[in-house]
């Protein structure tokens, strides 16, 4: 007799409808579970890459991809919440610039920290006298300013790329 007093069908296990484990192939994929999903199989797969591997991948589709420490690490672009408070970013820093030409403000700029380290803040402040006429690819070492706006990345990995930052800028 089955748990809930009706009688089990002869030759069919019983179905335990609290059991855990992961959801129905039918289940919704949201971009966030879609992304997780894309970390865990590229750490796998590509744990210890160089700057150089890593600018070889493709990026993702509706993704943006970093490199940590040997490690790719992929995003969800930002929605609209996200991009609005870039925005107010960026009308507060540009008159700012103007006034005092110091450098410049880059929106979703790869900078190379290290041999295994690339990271694309949201916006960074640049020095003139850091510019080059045209990087290879990323710019060499950390922004003097780094401005992420969380949305999608966990505190842990917000904390590591903020050392990142300071260890190499």
């Amino acid at each position: 007799e089955a748990p809930d007093g009706r009688a089990a069908e002869k030759g069919r296990p019983r179905r335990n409808r609290n059991r855990q484990g992961p959801p129905s192939p039918r289940g919704r994929v949201t971009p966030r579970s879609a992304h997780r999903l894309y970390n865990r199989v590229m750490r796998a797969i590509t744990s210890g890459l160089s700057v150089e591997q890593f600018l070889e991948l493709p990026e993702p589709p509706g993704q943006r991809i970093e490199l940590i420490e040997g490690e790719v690490l992929a995003m969800p672009l930002g929605g609209y919440e996200h991009e609005r408070t870039k925005a107010n970013w960026i009308q507060i820093l540009s008159p700012w610039l103007l006034e005092h030409p110091i450098g410049v403000l880059f929106v979703e700029t790869g900078f190379r920290l290290d041999a295994h380290t690339a990271l694309i803040p949201d916006l960074s402040l640049v020095l003139n006298h850091r510019l080059v006429p045209r990087p290879e690819t990323y710019i060499q070492g950390a922004p003097e300013l780094a401005i992420e706006v969380v949305s999608s990345e966990s505190a842990a990995q917000l904390e590591k790329k903020v050392r990142l930052y300071f260890a190499h800028g």
